[in-house]
């Protein structure tokens, strides 16, 4: 899974709308096997980017399709 997800984020941080990521592996609240993770992509600020976080999305899910053995889904939110 830790290679999968460097997979993930070398796609990922190649993005000029993307600024930093966090990287979760293993058992917790979410995550209920060993086998999943999670990765929390943050934006650069808003005014400084061309797309909001739902065409990033769009732009980013065919390159992120390329990283096999794994499943890549994407939500929108705010902290």
């Amino acid at each position: 899974m830790a290679q999968k997800q460097s997979e993930l984020a070398r796609v990922l941080l190649k993005d000029p709308a993307v600024d930093t990521i966090s990287s979760y592996i293993g058992v917790d609240g979410t995550n209920t096997t060993l086998n999943s993770g999670r990765m929390l992509i943050n934006l650069v600020d808003k005014g400084k980017r061309d797309v909001d976080a739902v065409a990033l999305i769009r732009r980013l899910q065919p390159q992120l399709a390329r990283v096999t053995g794994l499943r890549c889904t994407c939500s929108p939110f705010r902290i």
